[in-house]
This record gives C-alpha cells, sequence and structure tokens, in this order.
C-alpha cells in the first residue's frame, strides 16, 4: 500500500494529505481507500500529526462505480496504477 501511495503522490495530481477518499485500479481491479489525519506521540518530538490508512477495500458499489465514471478523469500512473481524480 505505501508503494502505491507513494506512486500516487509522486505524480502531483492529487494531495493525499488535503483528502479522505482516494480511488484507483490497481492491477485492473478497483479500490478505494480511506485516509484520516491522526495525532501521535512520538518521543523527543512530542505530538506529531500522520496520515492513517482507515479502511481499504475492493469497490463492488455500482453507485460508486457509475460516481467514479461519471465525475472523475481516470488518470494513468504506471503500468499497474490508474488513479481517479474529480
Amino acid at each position: 500500500m505505501k508503494e502505491i501511495l507513494e506512486d500516487i503522490d509522486k505524480h502531483n495530481l492529487v494531495d493525499i494529505e488535503k483528502r479522505e477518499k482516494i480511488s484507483f485500479i490497481y492491477k485492473a481491479k478497483i479500490y478505494t481507500i480511506w485516509i484520516q489525519k491522526a495525532t501521535i506521540q512520538k518521543k523527543g518530538k512530542g505530538n506529531v500529526e500522520i496520515l492513517r490508512l482507515k479502511t481499504f477495500y475492493p469497490l463492488e458499489d455500482e453507485i460508486e462505480l457509475q460516481d467514479l465514471a461519471e465525475n472523475h478523469k481516470n488518470i494513468l500512473i504506471n503500468h499497474e496504477i490508474n488513479l481517479f481524480i474529480p
């Protein structure tokens, strides 16, 4: 998952830190992840804000799939990943 998000992030098409939901195609299957900001304690640094992966699932809901098709662009990231952006 980390590698997928890093590949998406390096293309600067979407600011992952400002999105709660990201949908993408990975190896011909559509997935959605939900991200949540959280604060953790780090020794020597105090409170640190992080992004926490809340959920990750293959997208099968017909309404959500239709929304992606109608309201998002499907952008090629690499040979395995396509990103949906509004």
